[in-house]
């Protein structure tokens, strides 16, 4: 009789643990990138009360059962449209990493809920900032533009002004950490120097950096094909002296395309890729941890 009633109670307590998973998956049918957890369940090791033999059936009574396992679904949810341009979604296989800056360390989740916070990073609701290739923009060595890191929207206009550029030679300017890129769009603010053919404040120019010394020197060209080219450079008349210069175009809005790249775009009809979301895979997603806020660790899994 003891017996009997120790299975029925230990039953009792592993199906208590089946509808506290089914009570916080309920709880959670309206949070984003939530998935459901599923109870497994085993029987516990039965006590032999009269072994097999080649003559006889053997004899074994249950002790009842446990909780095998407490697995996390993921399978894809649905997916519903927002209209909010940070609100990313992942189709079929894969989480977004997110890092917390404090502590550096990275975490998985598959909700895409994000927003851009006043620095222009892509965060999450807790300012977890989105991790993927963050320096795909014109300019970026094809080294830099492997490196994973903390997302960025570059807000406000592409590039920042230049003031104090020397000239020197009759093209080349000279300013430390100008910030330009080969390709980028300037106009000259202010006083502009005389060349021929004329320059003034309303022509388009385009930048190509000095591969010795690209953060402090740069060259002016007519078009985006000479100046990647580095050739057909705009000579002035003037060897000396120094001029501001603006990054003209600014940004007028972005997107993020089906493959993760973050596409900005410009006043002027132009576009760059800024970055790329990036989607890690797991060989055993059973492996990882939940940490509330829709995040998982343990990613060595």
């Amino acid at each position: 009789m003891i017996r009997s009633l120790n299975t029925a109670v230990g039953g009792i307590k592993q199906f208590q643990t089946s509808l506290d998973a089914i009570g916080n998956n309920l709880a959670n049918i309206n949070t984003v990138g939530y998935k459901s957890a599923r109870v497994d369940f085993s029987d516990t090791l039965a006590q032999v009360l009269r072994a097999p033999t080649s003559d006889t059936s053997g004899v074994q009574l249950g002790s009842g059962m446990q909780v095998s396992a407490i697995k996390n679904e993921f399978a894809q949810g649905a997916i519903k449209q927002t209209g909010v341009r940070t609100d990313l979604t992942v189709t079929g296989n894969g989480f977004f990493l997110v890092k917390n800056t404090a502590t550096s360390e990275v975490l998985a989740t598959r909700a895409g809920d994000f927003f851009e916070d006043v620095n222009g990073f892509l965060v999450t609701n807790d300012g977890y900032r989105v991790q993927g290739l963050n320096k795909q923009a014109p300019g970026y060595t094809d080294a830099e533009k492997t490196v994973i890191g903390d997302l960025q929207l570059d807000v406000g206009k592409y590039m920042a002004d230049v003031t104090d550029a020397t000239v020197s030679e009759t093209s080349i300017f000279t300013k430390t950490g100008h910030g330009f890129t080969t390709g980028q769009q300037v106009k000259f603010t202010g006083t502009v120097p005389t060349a021929s053919p004329a320059i003034t404040v309303n022509t388009v120019m385009y930048v190509s950096t000095d591969s010795n010394d690209a953060a402090n020197k740069f060259t002016l060209h007519n078009t985006a094909s000479d100046a990647a080219a580095g050739t057909n450079v705009i000579e002035f008349n003037a060897t000396t002296g120094e001029f501001d210069l603006t990054g003209g175009a600014s940004i007028s809005s972005f997107n993020v395309r089906s493959d993760g790249k973050i596409n900005m775009l410009l006043t002027d009809g132009t576009q760059y890729t800024r970055g790329q979301v990036m989607l890690q895979n797991f060989q055993n997603p059973q492996a990882l941890l939940k940490q509330g806020s829709n995040l998982y660790s343990n990613l060595i899994s």
